[in-house]
C-alpha cells in the first residue's frame, strides 16, 4: 500500500482502506454509459439536500451480498470495481450509510 495513502487513512476517519473488489449498484437506464465510459464521479438527483458529500462521487460497498446494496426500488444492475485498476482513487466513507430515510 502506498505510505501517504496509509498515513492520509490514519489522520482522516473518512478514509477506506479498500480490498481488490468493490461493488457498484445503478439503475439499468446507465447501463450503455457505465459499459461506455466506465463509472463516472457525479451528484445524482436522488441526493438529499442536506447530504454531508460534497462535489460528485461513486457510492459502492465491499460486500458481494446484493442485500447490502443501495436498494434503489428499480431491478438495478451490480457493477464490480476493481480498484487496482484505479490506484488514483481514494475511497471515503458516505457520511450518510446507517441512516434510515
Amino acid at each position: 500500500m502506498n505510505i501517504r495513502l496509509l498515513i492520509r487513512g490514519i489522520i482522516s476517519e473518512s478514509f477506506v482502506p479498500t480490498g481488490r473488489y468493490l461493488y457498484h449498484s445503478s439503475n439499468p437506464i446507465n447501463r450503455d454509459s457505465i459499459a461506455a465510459h466506465g463509472l463516472r464521479p457525479e451528484r445524482g438527483d436522488q441526493w438529499l439536500s442536506d447530504t454531508k458529500i460534497e462535489g460528485k462521487a461513486v457510492f459502492a460497498t465491499d460486500s458481494e451480498n446484493r442485500k447490502d446494496h443501495y436498494y434503489s426500488t428499480y431491478d438495478d444492475d451490480f457493477w464490480r470495481i476493481d480498484t487496482h485498476k484505479c490506484p488514483n482513487v481514494v475511497w471515503m466513507y458516505d457520511p450518510n450509510f446507517g441512516k434510515d430515510y
